[in-house]
């Protein structure tokens, strides 16, 4: 019986082990998660920011060139 018993022990060491490593593994890919999402809005702010840019510059273009305007 006590040879069952020491195989019980060691069987849930393992496991308890092996899923201290899976919580551990699982924390750190859920943390780089969350970094790779505030990275991403962070350059979609970023890219939001250049498109107003762009149209602001394009509409200066449209507004330099229009010969409608005439020379001032």
């Amino acid at each position: 019986m006590k040879y069952y018993e020491s195989i019980t022990i060691a069987f849930l060491i393992v496991f308890l082990v092996l899923a201290s490593v899976a919580v551990e593994k699982l924390t750190q890919i859920k943390n780089e998660l969350i970094k790779t999402r505030e990275a991403c809005e962070a350059v979609q702010i970023e890219m939001a920011k250049m498109a107003r840019a762009a149209e602001k510059y394009q509409e200066w273009i449209l507004n330099a060139t229009d010969p409608a305007v005439g020379i001032k």
